[in-house]
């Protein structure tokens, strides 16, 4: 009777197995398929990280130089302010017949363009500037 039982044991197994079979070798590769989508998911996710960081690189140097351009565009209407004034002053100088009221003229000419570049510039090293 055990070795009946023994011998109905092994077919059943035998019947499982051959059941199964096509079961285990689809999960195998139902497995594969997913381990290989991870990987693809992985490199992809990769991928857009590194180009997010480009991007963010890319909008730092941007505001970087835009930054650069305002205060060199500032400095020039600064310096042609200042070249105005100063060819204003000299016209002051060379039209005045008196030297009293040519350097008047032409500390009042120094005062506007003070005035002019302090509304310019807005910064306290410019305020701090004293014409005498």
């Amino acid at each position: 009777m055990v070795l009946i039982d023994f011998a109905n044991q092994v077919q059943f197994n035998r019947q499982r197995r051959k059941l199964r079979q096509p079961i285990n070798e689809q999960e195998k590769f139902v497995l594969q398929e997913q381990r290989s989508a991870y990987v693809e998911l992985l490199a992809g996710s990769a991928a857009i990280k590194a180009h997010l960081a480009s991007v963010v690189a890319l909008a730092r140097s941007r505001d970087a130089v835009l930054a650069r351009l305002e205060a060199l565009q500032a400095q020039r209407k600064m310096v042609h302010l200042a070249v105005s004034a100063s060819d204003a002053a000299v016209e002051q100088l060379k039209a005045s017949g008196e030297l009293d009221e040519g350097i008047t003229a032409f500390l009042e000419a120094m005062e506007a363009a003070r005035t002019r570049l302090q509304s310019l510039g807005g910064s306290g090293e410019i305020d701090a500037l004293q014409l005498q």
